[in-house]
């Protein structure tokens, strides 16, 4: 694990813990999106934060996906040229 990704999460931590002591910062927020309570605006924000870290993730699990499989295909190569190496001694 990347440590990146764990500063990431631990400063979303402590944003939320910030905005659960002092609640009305979140009252214009909530407002804004048109949600009854700061609560719930809280929860919306912390539901859309982790789908974006999660689309993030999966993007990079994406061009990870794409990397082996091209590396599998060299090796692969690799192997035929090697056998074919081998037959011809």
């Amino acid at each position: 694990m990347e440590i990146k990704y764990t500063v990431i999460w631990m400063l979303w931590a402590f944003a939320l813990i910030l905005l659960v002591i002092f609640p009305q910062v979140l009252v214009p927020i909530a407002a804004f999106l048109g949600i009854a309570t700061p609560i719930n605006a809280l929860f919306f924000i912390s539901v859309f934060f982790s789908h974006i870290m999660i689309f993030y993730l999966y993007k990079k699990i994406s061009i990870h996906y794409e990397a082996i499989k091209n590396l599998n295909y060299e090796i692969a190569k690799l192997k035929q040229e090697c056998d074919k190496h081998d037959d011809n001694k």
